[in-house]
Order: C-alpha cells, then sequence, then structure tokens
C-alpha cells in the first residue's frame, strides 16, 4: 500500500517536471526566429487541415489547400487579408494575431504574448498565469498542459514544443487544434510568411449551412410577431441593414460601435437595425443607439435568428426593398462589408 508522504512526493515530482518543461519551453520559443507546422482543427464534426508558418515580427501566416472535410458542419470557408498576414481554406481561426499554443514566441511591443498575458492577469487582480501547469495526456500520449488567456495549451515533454490547443471560438464553440512536424529555425522566403491569394482563386461561399444566402427572399416570412416587427422598421427603406448580435463576444460590441457610429452617415432610405439574441444586451450597449433594436431573444417563438437560420454572432445581412437578401456575413470578418456600405452611400465605413 502506497502511503500519504509517497503519493505527494510523486506529486510533487510530477509538477516539477512539468514547471521545468514549461520554463524549457520559453526558453526555445523565445530565442527561436521562425516556427513552421501543419495542424488539424476539430470544431464539432469538421476538421479542418493546413501548415503554419511563423516568424518574428511578422504576423501568423496559416492556410489550408484541403476543401472536402468540413462542408456538412457549422462552419465554411473564411479568407481574411485584412486582420492579419494569413489565409485560412475550410477552417477557422477566429482572427486570431497568433496562434494558441505559441504565445512564448509572439511578441507585442517587444514583450511576448506570454508575459502580456501573464502582466494583464495580475492587473486585473486574477491568478497569475500560465495557470494548472501539470502532467497530462491527450489520445494517450504524455504531454504538459497548463492554461494561458484562456486556452489550454499542450506540450511535448520530450521536445517542450506545442503539440496542440483548446480554446473557445464564436458562440462559445469548443475548438481544438493539434500540431504536428513543429521545426524551429527553418529557412523559407519571406513571402512564406505573409501569404495573399492571387485574386484567381475561387471564393467560397462566406454563408453558413442553414443560413440564408445572398439572393434568398424573406417576403413571404412577415406573418409572425418578430417578422413583423423588422417589417416595421424596413418599410420605407430602399435597403435594411440588419445586425443581429448576442453577448458571447467582443466582436458583437465591436459590430455595434462601428453602426452607432456610421449612423449619423447613413442616407434616408437605408436602415439599421439590431437584432438581440440577449435579453441582456444592454450589457454590452454604451448609451442609447441611434437605430431601431429588437430584443429577439424575448421572441423565442418564430424568431427573426430561426428565420435567417442565424448561426453565429455577430452576422450582418443586407435585404432590399423587395426583402430579398444583397449581402450576408458571418462572425467579425469585414473584408467585403465596407465595399457593400460605400455602395449603400456610406462614405467612410
Amino acid at each position: 500500500m502506497v502511503g500519504i508522504g509517497a503519493l505527494v512526493a510523486a506529486t510533487a515530482i510530477q509538477t516539477n517536471r512539468a514547471n521545468d518543461v514549461v520554463t524549457r519551453s520559453l526558453d526555445i520559443l523565445g530565442k527561436a526566429t521562425t516556427v513552421v507546422g501543419s495542424f488539424t482543427q476539430r470544431m464539432g464534426k469538421g476538421v479542418g487541415q493546413g501548415d503554419f508558418h511563423l516568424k518574428k515580427g511578422k504576423k501568423v501566416a496559416v492556410y489550408s489547400d484541403s476543401l472536402t472535410d468540413l462542408q456538412d458542419e457549422f462552419f465554411r470557408t473564411t479568407i481574411n487579408t485584412k486582420e492579419g498576414t494569413y489565409r485560412v481554406q475550410d477552417v477557422r481561426v477566429y482572427n486570431l494575431l497568433y496562434l494558441p499554443g505559441f504565445e512564448a514566441f509572439t511578441k507585442q511591443n517587444d514583450k511576448t504574448l506570454f508575459t502580456k498575458f501573464n502582466e494583464d492577469a495580475k492587473n486585473n487582480n486574477g491568478a497569475p498565469e500560465p495557470r494548472d501547469i501539470r502532467m497530462n495526456r491527450i489520445n494517450g500520449a504524455e504531454v504538459v498542459s497548463y492554461v494561458i488567456a484562456g486556452s489550454t495549451v499542450y506540450l511535448d515533454p520530450n521536445t517542450a514544443l506545442p503539440v496542440g490547443a483548446d480554446f473557445g471560438g464564436e458562440n462559445g464553440q469548443a475548438v481544438q487544434m493539434r500540431f504536428q512536424n513543429v521545426r524551429l529555425d527553418v529557412t523559407l522566403e519571406d513571402s512564406m510568411f505573409s501569404y495573399t491569394p492571387d485574386g484567381t482563386a475561387k471564393k467560397e461561399p462566406s454563408v453558413e449551412q442553414g443560413m440564408l444566402a445572398v439572393g434568398s427572399s424573406i417576403s413571404s416570412s412577415f406573418i409572425n410577431e418578430a417578422m413583423s416587427m423588422l417589417g416595421k422598421f424596413m418599410a420605407g427603406k430602399k435597403s435594411s441593414i440588419i445586425v443581429f448580435f448576442d453577448d458571447k463576444n467582443a466582436a458583437d460590441t465591436d459590430a455595434l460601435a462601428k453602426f452607432d457610429k456610421l449612423s449619423r452617415q447613413v442616407p434616408k432610405d437605408v436602415g439599421i437595425i439590431a437584432v438581440a439574441r440577449t435579453k441582456d444586451w444592454q450589457r454590452i450597449v454604451k448609451g442609447k443607439l441611434k437605430f431601431p433594436l429588437i430584443v429577439d431573444a424575448e421572441l423565442p417563438r418564430d424568431s427573426i435568428a430561426a428565420r435567417f437560420g442565424i448561426a453565429y454572432y455577430p452576422s450582418i445581412y443586407v435585404v432590399n426593398d423587395q426583402k430579398v437578401v444583397t449581402y450576408a456575413q458571418i462572425g467579425s470578418a469585414t473584408t467585403d462589408l465596407d465595399v457593400v456600405l460605400k455602395g449603400l452611400g456610406i462614405k467612410n465605413p
């Protein structure tokens, strides 16, 4: 029978071992100039694969050419060249300007994100980060795990390099990333760290499965309480911008702030309507909005969000006076939105 003293000693040894691996990882990634590897990302039943290229002083470059594995899940192709220097096809990284698990490599204002997140936690009277450093197992393999900035990171105990990270995506969806073939200080052409589509690649639909797409008509839907309310605010407008939001992430607040600012510049024949999927919407709205807001969460039956098939927040739709969708946007990526807004006569989106 193993005594309590022996168990405590064994636990202490494992804790010390885990802390040593984290310290070694900080040192290795802190001294590296480049990191390359491949990834597998899972969210729900969807699986996406690709490669990542990281370089000191540059934003993350992640890409994937597979277009086969995610079509039956809630998310589709995302291409973003505005927020960062990365392209992602058929897998989402949620506009991250760094790859979770590589906080010790990525610098911001001459500090690694590892250091920044730790300082932020202390400044907010939180526990020092990283937290919960311990030996763990994933897929039967021994790893070291720790939590930082809400992400759980896994390290190979032998190489001290990241082998995966779990974090929350849009709407609280659990995202699992696993890293393979991670290599340091690989010499590659600089262009590999700032990939930009050549413009000839086929642009995949930006609408999630189940959501209304451009060209969809909602003219037959204004028969229940929620849609009738929406119809009243759309009346007399050539185009209506409908902003669906929840209170689960900062992107919702940013979307409302953007349109609140733009509302002074909107032509009279264009309307903005906010649709809240939270009763506690005032928690993220500063002051009084300058455009109508419908608390859709108070109308659960035949809700507006259900009619549009909304799966992610924020989502933005533009509907013309014929009740036909002319623009649809999922989440916070705004690559095309500003162009659309200019087309509606909004000068400085």
